[in-house]
C-alpha cells in the first residue's frame, strides 16, 4: 500500500525496520508438515523485500539493505548457494554505484570460488575485456578450459568464442585465424566458428582459400546423409554469401552467377530433404537473395521438381504450377495452390510417376511451403 501511494519516505523506513528484524531472527524449526519451508522463512523475506526495493531506493540505499540482510543469506544451509546469490547481487549493486574497481574484485572472487559455474566464468571475462585486459582474458579461458572440468560441448565453445573475440578486438587476425582453425577441426556443430574463420582468412588476404572453402562446403553438403558439422558449414557459408555479400567474388574467377546457381542447387536439393529441409528456408527467405533473378529461379526449379515427382492431372494441373512458381503474384499462387491440390489428392486424380493414386505426402507439402513463400 506505502508503495502504491508513493509515500517512499514511510516505505524506506519499513524497509529497514524489516530488514533488522530478518537479520535478527533464528532460522524457522520444522515442527510440522510445511513448517519451516524457504517459503516461508526468512530468505523469501529476505529476497521479497530486495524485489519491492526496486524504483523505491536509489542504488545506494539498496546497496545498504541487502548489506542490512546479509546474515539472512549467511544462515541458509550450504545446498542453497543463498551467499553466492548474495555476493552476486552485492557485485552488481557495487557496479551500479559507480564503483567498478569492487565489483571488479568481487566478481572475480566468485569467478574463482566457483570454478565450475560457467556464468560466473563468463561475467568475469566480460568484466576483464571491458576494461580491455585482453591478454587476461585468454589466461583465464586457458586455465578454464584446463582445470578438469567436464564442461558441455556448448560451455566450450562459448568460451573459446570469447577468445576469439578478444583477439578481433586487438586486430590480431593472423593468430585469430590459426585459432579458429585449430577450432574448426575439431568439427563444432554451430556455423558460429567457421563464419568466423572465412571472415578471418579474408582479412588476411587469403581470398582464394575463403572462397574455395566455401565452394567445399557448398559440396560436401548436398547429401542425404548430411552430418550435423557439415550443415553448420553450410549455414556458415550461406551466411557468408548472402550477409556479407561476398558473393561478387573479389576478384576470383567465380562471381555472382556462380554463388547465385550453388543457392539455387542448394534449395531444391534441401526442399525435399527429411531433416534438413529449413536450409531451403533460410536462403528463399533471405532478403538480399529475393531481389535476386536467382530468387525467380529457384522458384522455378522447386515447381519443376514438383511436376517432374508428382504428375498433376492434365494441363490444369501443369498451369496451376506454374501459377504457384510465381514470386509476386500471390492471387495466382493461391489459386494455383487449390487446383494443384485438387490434381495432387489421391481422391481427385493425382497420380505418382508410377501411375497409383496417391494422397499428399510430405514432400509435396513441403514443395507447398517453399513456393507459397512470399
Amino acid at each position: 500500500m506505502l508503495k502504491s501511494a508513493r509515500r517512499n519516505e514511510e516505505l524506506e523506513k519499513l524497509f529497514q525496520q524489516e530488514a533488522a528484524a530478518l537479520a535478527a531472527s533464528p532460522l524457522p524449526q520444522r515442527e510440522g508438515p510445511g513448517a519451516g519451508t524457504l517459503e516461508t522463512g526468512p530468505l523469501y523475506l529476505a529476497n521479497y523485500l530486495l524485489n519491492q526495493s526496486v524504483g523505491v531506493l536509489e542504488n545506494n540505499e539498496r546497496l545498504a539493505l541487502l548489506d542490512a540482510l546479509e546474515p539472512v543469506f549467511a544462515r541458509q544451509p550450504e545446498h542453497l548457494l543463498a551467499k553466492k546469490h548474495w555476493q552476486w547481487q552485492r557485485a552488481e549493486f557495487l557496479s551500479q554505484c559507480g564503483r567498478e574497481d569492487e565489483a571488479f574484485s568481487l566478481f572475480q572472487d566468485l569467478a574463482e570460488a566457483y570454478p565450475r559455474d560457467l556464468s560466473m566464468q563468463v561475467r568475469h571475462l566480460q568484466n576483464l575485456q571491458n576494461r580491455q585486459e585482453f591478454a587476461a582474458v585468454r589466461t583465464w579461458i586457458d586455465r578454464v578450459l584446463t582445470s578438469g572440468t567436464p564442461w558441455e560441448p556448448q560451455e566450450i565453445d562459448q568460451l573459446r568464442d570469447i577468445y576469439a573475440s578478444s583477439l578481433r578486438s586487438q586486430e590480431r587476425y593472423e593468430e585469430l585465424a590459426a585459432y579458429l582453425a585449430h577450432w574448426i577441426e575439431q568439427n563444432p556443430e554451430h556455423h558460429e566458428p567457421y563464419y568466423q574463420y572465412l571472415d578471418a582468412i579474408l582479412y588476411n588476404d587469403h581470398v582464394e582459400e575463403a572462397y574455395a572453402l566455401v565452394d567445399k562446403w557448398f559440396q560436401e553438403a548436398r547429401r542425404d546423409d548430411i552430418a550435423p558439422a557439415a550443415a553448420a558449414r553450410l549455414d556458415a557459408a550461406i551466411l557468408w554469401i548472402l550477409i556479407s555479400n561476398n558473393w561478387n567474388g573479389f576478384g576470383t574467377d567465380k562471381g555472382p552467377e556462380y554463388w547465385q546457381r550453388q543457392l539455387i542447387e542448394t534449395v531444391a536439393f534441401f526442399a525435399r530433404h527429411e531433416t534438413q529441409y529449413s536450409i531451403s528456408g533460410r536462403i528463399l527467405d533471405d532478403w538480399v537473395f529475393r531481389q535476386t533473378e536467382a530468387y525467380r529461379q529457384a522458384r522455378e526449379k522447386l515447381a519443376k521438381n514438383l511436376r517432374r515427382e508428382f504428375r498433376p492431372h492434365g494441363r490444369s494441373g501443369n498451369q496451376s504450377i506454374r501459377q504457384l512458381a510465381s514470386p509476386r503474384e500471390k492471387a495466382r499462387r493461391k489459386t494455383g495452390l487449390e487446383s494443384v491440390r485438387e490434381s495432387i489428392a489421391g481422391a481427385r486424380g493425382g497420380r505418382s510417376r508410377s501411375g497409383a493414386k496417391i494422397s499428399t505426402p510430405p514432400s509435396v507439402a513441403k514443395y507447398f511451403l517453399f513456393l507459397l513463400r512470399a
